[in-house]
């Protein structure tokens, strides 16, 4: 775990890498629900969402899966999503708008200090959130805290880095070409917890029983080489602020090389597709 001060300098850099790239997220909102809306279904159906309830989502970004929540619970339940980044949050409210949900909240605040009563919810959801925070454990331990008994929490993450070459292909070759060093496995980030058990047990050790971890499968798709290349450039956040960091020759070399990489992925009709994985997993506040 970090020290109170690293811990605060990497959440706020968290929360300006985030901010930097919600414009992309909401121009690419399309995209993102044909490749993630799967992970939605699965983190409502595990969590046991039900209509009336009133649910908690745990780093929101640009509203997933808060806004399908919502539309699960409907007019007599209600969901509550919090985030560090307050662009992204600013984007979760503008769809929430155009999707004519009215049910949803969204606050901004650091998903290890959450600030919400004891037993309020009757579920919590988190897509892709934990892996990147400082403190797992002080994260688990609210949710927890706010939880009603019997509710359950369900999480997905992404497991390994070799099962996830759609994220870590570009960064492998960014490597060659920055000043950029090689990822600490211990330290937060994409695949912080996708080894098997980890995030498992991190829940058991937040007070949660009957743990359940599922690896789920998934394809990545991009519509063409050049939109990978947009997509990586303009949405992911660590890429992105390796690029801003080189010279624009050295910039232009990495690009060329990435594409020639991610060609290897190109299928007959010009799509780049990868298999990936992600875990999920999901555990119950045990009744009083």
């Amino acid at each position: 775990m970090m020290s109170g001060g690293d811990h605060g300098e990497h959440v706020n850099k968290q929360r300006d890498d985030w901010n930097a790239v919600a414009d992309a997220w909401e121009r690419y909102d399309s995209w993102l629900s044909d490749n993630f809306a799967s992970f939605d279904k699965a983190l409502i159906e595990r969590a046991g969402i039900r209509p009336g309830h009133k649910t908690l989502d745990l780093g929101s970004g640009t509203g997933n899966p808060a806004l399908a929540a919502a539309r699960m619970v409907g007019p007599q339940g209600s969901v509550v999503g919090v985030d560090v980044a307050d662009k992204m949050l600013d984007v979760a409210r503008r769809r929430a708008q155009t999707m004519g949900i009215d049910n949803v909240e969204f606050h901004v605040c650091h998903a290890g200090a959450i600030p919400f009563a004891d037993d309020s919810f009757d579920a919590a959801t988190s897509r892709f959130c934990l892996m990147f925070l400082p403190d797992v454990a002080a994260a688990l331990g609210g949710v927890h805290r706010a939880l009603k008994p019997g509710a359950r929490f369900t999480a997905a993450v992404w497991s390994a880095p070799d099962k996830n070459l759609s994220f870590t292909l570009a960064m492998k070759v960014l490597q060659n070409f920055a000043d950029a060093p090689s990822p600490d496995p211990s330290a937060p980030g994409p695949f912080s917890l996708g080894a098997p058990g980890k995030l498992k047990g991190y829940m058991e050790e937040a007070g949660f029983t009957d743990a359940i971890e599922e690896a789920i499968p998934v394809e990545m798709s991009f519509p063409s080489v050049e939109f990978y290349i947009s997509n990586m450039k303009e949405m992911a956040a660590p890429v992105r602020a390796i690029l801003e960091q080189m010279d624009e020759q050295s910039r232009a070399r990495a690009m060329d090389a990435i594409v020639e990489e991610v060609k290897k992925f190109e299928t007959p009709d010009g799509a780049i597709r990868f298999n990936s994985e992600a875990m999920i997993v999901s555990g119950m506040k045990a009744s009083a």
